[in-house]
C-alpha cells in the first residue's frame, strides 16, 4: 500500500484514533518493566511475510551509510549497512558486529586495533575485509562525502586517518593522535557503517540482513531478506517503511491493520492502542532527554545563582505528569543514567520556590523576563515549556513562550550553539563522556551549546577519555558529573520513555535502554508469530 492510500485511508475511517489530545491532569504512568524483558518472549516464530511500518520522516531522508541523520535514516539504513560495534539494549555498553574484539595496542589507548568477523559477504558477493574497513573510514573523512554527523563522532576518536594500517585480510590497526580509552563508543555509533571499497550510494550495498529494493525519500521503501546473512535471521521475507508524520494518519495505519508496528506512538493515544484488542504498546524507560539550556556567556546565566535558581523552580514530578503524560521519570539535571561512573549518592534535587527567589535576589535579578525558544520538532517540548513557565512564574520570573517550527531552530536559534539565553532541545541517551564531546564543555568545540566553561570539569573530562583502566575512568566520570550537578547549564528534569505500537502478531521486539525505537532498528530478529 502506498503512502498516499495509507493517508486516504485514515480519512476515510474516520480518524479511528484523534492524536493530539488536551493535557491531562493526571496523566498515564510509565512502564515499569525492566529493558532486559521482551514483551513477546516465548512465543512461537513462523518464517515469512511482509513486515509493515509507519514511523515519522521526510524527503531529506538517505541510503548513504555515512550521511545518517535522524531516526528515518536509521530506520532506512540499520537492515543494509552494520557497525564495527553496535550498543546492546540490555547493557548500554558496545558489543561486537563486524569487529570480533577491538583492543588497545597499548597501555595509553593511542593504538587501537580492530580484528574483523570473517567470512562476512556482502550484498554483491564480495567477502568484508580490511580494505573496506579503511576505505569507510577515509570516505567518513574526504570533504567530498559531506559526512558531518559521523565526522564528529570520528574526530572524537582523534583518529589518524592517513597512518591507518592493514595487518591483514581481517586486522586494521587504528593509531589515534591522542590517547581514546573510549574508541569503542565510537567504532558502535549507529552512522558508522562498514561499505565495501568503491561503494556507489545510489547502489546502496551493505552487510546487513536486508538488501536494497526500492526507496522513495518520504514515501514508501522496501528491502528483501539477505539470505547469505552471516548473524541471525532475518525471519520476515521483507520490510517496507512508510514515512507518515502526521501523528493520527500513522496511529490510524495501525489500528486499521494497514502497517503491523509504527514508531513513536504521540503520548497521547498509548491508553487507546494499548487497550485495543490485537496491539500493544512497547514502553521502554530509557535515557532519552529533553534539556533545558541556560547560555552561560551572557546575563542573566552567567551567574551560577541563577542557574542555581532555575533548577530550583523545577518541579521535576509535574513536568513528568504534564509535559509527558506521565510516560518517564524524574531526572537529576545530569544526563546519561545508564552510565557506569554514574554518582548514585547525589540527592535528589526537589523544587523549592524560596530558596530560588532568594538566589534571584541575591543575583539582582528579582522579577526577570525572558523569552523562552521551543519548538515541537519532538513530543513534549513545548510542553515542558508551558509547565515551566507556570512553576517559573511562583518565583516572579516571567517567561514568554516563543515556538518556532524545528527548521527555524535548528537554522537560526541553534545551528551549532545557542543564540539565545534559554530554550529546550532534546537529545538521544548516550554515554556521558561520549554526550561531553558533543555538546558541552570545551572538548565539545564549537558546538558547547551552553558556552559552559570550567576548567576543572574540562580536565576531568581530558583525564576519564585517556584512562583505560575502567574503575578509574568510572571515578573521574563521576567527579565530572557532580560538577555538573552542582553548576551546570542544564536542567535536565527527566528521561521520557520510548513508545512504539505494535500488532500482536509481532513476535521478537526488546526494550532498549538506549531508546531508539522499534527493536532499535533490528528488523532481522522480528518475525510473526
Amino acid at each position: 500500500m502506498t503512502r498516499r492510500e495509507l493517508l486516504r485511508g485514515a480519512a476515510v475511517l474516520g480518524a479511528v484514533v484523534a492524536v493530539g489530545e488536551p493535557l491531562a491532569a493526571c496523566g498515564g504512568s510509565g512502564s515499569s518493566a525492566s529493558p532486559a524483558a521482551s514483551p513477546t518472549a516465548g512465543r512461537t516464530r513462523k518464517k515469512g511475510g511482509n513486515l509493515r511500518i509507519a514511523m515519522p520522516g521526510s524527503t531529506r531522508e538517505t541510503l548513504d551509510a555515512h550521511l545518517i541523520a535522524g531516526y528515518d535514516d536509521q530506520a532506512l539504513c540499520m537492515g543494509l549497512y552494520e557497525s564495527p560495534y553496535q550498543w546492546d539494549p540490555v547493557t548500554a555498553l558496545p558489543a561486537p558486529v563486524l569487529a570480533t574484539e577491538i583492543t588497545p595496542k597499548d597501555a595509553a589507548g593511542s593504538v587501537w586495533t580492530i580484528k574483523l568477523r570473517p567470512d562476512v559477504v556482502f550484498h554483491n558477493g564480495r567477502t568484508l575485509s580490511a580494505d573496506d574497513v579503511i576505505f569507510s573510514f577515509q570516505r567518513v573523512f574526504n570533504p567530498k562525502t559531506h559526512a558531518d554527523l559521523v565526522l564528529q563522532v570520528l574526530t572524537l576518536s582523534q583518529m589518524d586517518v592517513n597512518r591507518l594500517k592493514k595487518v591483514d585480510n581481517l586486522t586494521v590497526e587504528v593509531p589515534l593522535k591522542k590517547p581514546n580509552a573510549i574508541f569503542t563508543h565510537q567504532m558502535a555509533d549507529a552512522r558508522l557503517k562498514i561499505v565495501p571499497v568503491g561503494y556507489d550510494p545510489n547502489h546502496p550495498v551493505g552487510t546487513g540482513p536486508f538488501k536494497y529494493s526500492s526507496f522513495v525519500p518520504g514515501e514508501t521503501s522496501t528491502f528483501v531478506a539477505n539470505h547469505d546473512y552471516w548473524g541471525e535471521g532475518p525471519y520476515v521475507d521483507q520490510f517496507e517503511i512508510t514515512m507518515l508524520s502526521d501523528n493520527t494518519a500513522r496511529t490510524n495505519a495501525l489500528l486499521s491493520g494497514t502497517v503491523d508496528m509504527v514508531a513513536q506512538l504521540p503520548r497521547g493515544v498509548v491508553k487507546t492502542v494499548g487497550g485495543t484488542s490485537g496491539f500493544a504498546v512497547l514502553d521502554t524507560q530509557c535515557g532519552c532527554w529533553d534539556p533545558m539550556n541556560m547560555l552561560c556567556s551572557k546575563a542573566p546565566f552567567d551567574d551560577v545563582r541563577v542557574r542555581q535558581a532555575f533548577r530550583l523552580i523545577a518541579d521535576r514530578e509535574e513536568l513528568v505528569r504534564l509535559a509527558l503524560n506521565g510516560y518517564g521519570r524524574i531526572a537529576n539535571d545530569v544526563n546519561a543514567p545508564y552510565e557506569p561512573g554514574y554518582p548514585k549518592d547525589l540527592p535528589q534535587r526537589q523544587q523549592d520556590i524560596e530558596k530560588a527567589k532568594s538566589l534571584l535576589k541575591a543575583a539582582g535579578q528579582e522579577g526577570l523576563k525572558m523569552d523562552f525558544v521551543c519548538s515541537p520538532m519532538d513530543e513534549g517540548l513545548v510542553e515542558a515549556a508551558q509547565v515551566f513557565t507556570q512553576q517559573a512564574a511562583k518565583a516572579g520570573v516571567t517567561l514568554r513562550i516563543h515556538s518556532v517550527d524545528g527548521g527555524t531552530f535548528w537554522d537560526q536559534y541553534e545551528p551549532s550553539d545557542m543564540k539565545v539565553p534559554f530554550d529546550n532541545e532534546y537529545w538521544s541517551p548516550r554515554p556521558y563522556l561520549d554526550q561531553t564531546a558533543l555538546s558541552i564543555g570545551t572538548a565539545a568545540g564549537p558546538r558547547n551549546i551552553c558556552h559552559w566553561v570550567v576548567p576543572e570539569w574540562d580536565k576531568l573530562v581530558a583525564e576519564a577519555i585517556q584512562t583505560i583502566d575502567e574503575a578509574k575512568r568510572n571515578e573521574l566520570t563521576g567527579e565530572a558529573m557532580t560538577i555538573e550537578y552542582n553548576i551546570g547549564p542544564h536542567i535536565v528534569y527527566g528521561f521520557k520513555d520510548a513508545l512504539d505500537g505494535y500488532s500482536t502478531k509481532v513476535v521478537g521486539l526488546n526494550r532498549d535502554k538506549l531508546g531508539r525505537p522499534l527493536n532499535n532498528f533490528r528488523f532481522n530478529l522480528l518475525s510473526f508469530a
